[in-house]
C-alpha cells in the first residue's frame, strides 16, 4: 500500500509529465507555424533521430544499475551518477558516430553533415541517454518530487526558448534544437 505521500509525488509526477506535454505541444503549434512544413519535418526529423538513437544506446542500462544499487544499498549516489553519465555520454557519442557514417553514404538533405541542424541533433542525443538514466535514478534514490521539479523545469524553459528563438528571433529548426539542447542542460 503506497503511503499519502506517495500519492502525492506520483501526482506531481504526473502533473509535470502533463506540462512537458503541454509544453511540447505549444512548441510544436509555434514552430509548425513559423518554420512552416519543411522546417517542423527537419527539426521533427532529427528528433526522430535522436529519440531513436537514445532508445538503442540506453541498452537498459539504467534500470540494470538500478537494480544493483537496491541490491547492493551501500553504494554512494556518486558511483551511480558517474556510470550512468559515462554511460550517456559514451553511448550518445557512439550513436552520433553510426549516425554520421550511415549519413555520409546517403542524401539527406539538412541532416546532412556537417550542418548545424546535424551536429545540434549529435549534441543531443547523449543528454537525451541521460534523461532515461535519471529519471530511474531519482526514482530509486526515492527523490521523485525532485525528478518532477527537474522535469517541469526542463520542458519549461526548452519550450520558452524554442518558442522565442523561431518566433522572435526567426533561428529556424537550428534554433529549435538549440533551445531543446539548452533545456536538457538544466536537467
Amino acid at each position: 500500500m503506497v503511503a499519502t505521500g506517495g500519492w502525492k509525488e506520483i501526482a506531481r509526477l504526473a502533473i509535470a509529465q502533463a506540462s512537458g506535454a503541454l509544453f511540447g505541444l505549444a512548441t510544436l503549434v509555434v514552430t509548425a507555424r513559423v518554420l512552416g512544413a519543411e522546417g517542423r519535418g527537419i527539426v521533427a526529423a532529427t528528433l526522430a533521430w535522436v529519440t531513436l538513437g537514445a532508445t538503442i544506446a540506453s541498452l537498459s542500462l539504467g534500470h540494470a544499475l538500478i537494480r544493483h544499487a537496491q541490491t547492493h544499498p551501500n553504494s554512494t549516489d556518486t558511483n551511480y551518477t558517474g556510470t550512468l553519465l559515462r554511460a550517456a555520454f559514451g553511448l550518445g557519442g557512439l550513436g552520433t558516430i553510426v549516425w554520421m557514417v550511415a549519413n555520409a553514404s546517403g542524401e539527406a538533405g539538412a541532416l546532412q553533415w556537417p550542418s548545424l541542424v546535424a551536429i545540434l541533433g549529435a549534441l543531443l542525443l547523449p543528454f537525451t541517454v541521460w534523461e532515461q538514466y535519471a529519471s530511474g535514478l531519482f526514482a530509486f534514490k526515492d527523490r521523485v518530487s525532485d525528478w518532477s521539479r527537474v522535469l517541469f523545469r526542463t520542458r519549461f524553459i526548452s519550450a520558452a526558448l524554442a518558442i522565442g528563438a523561431v518566433a522572435l528571433l526567426h533561428t529556424g529548426p537550428a534554433g529549435v534544437l538549440a533551445a531543446a539542447l539548452c533545456g536538457q542542460l538544466f536537467l
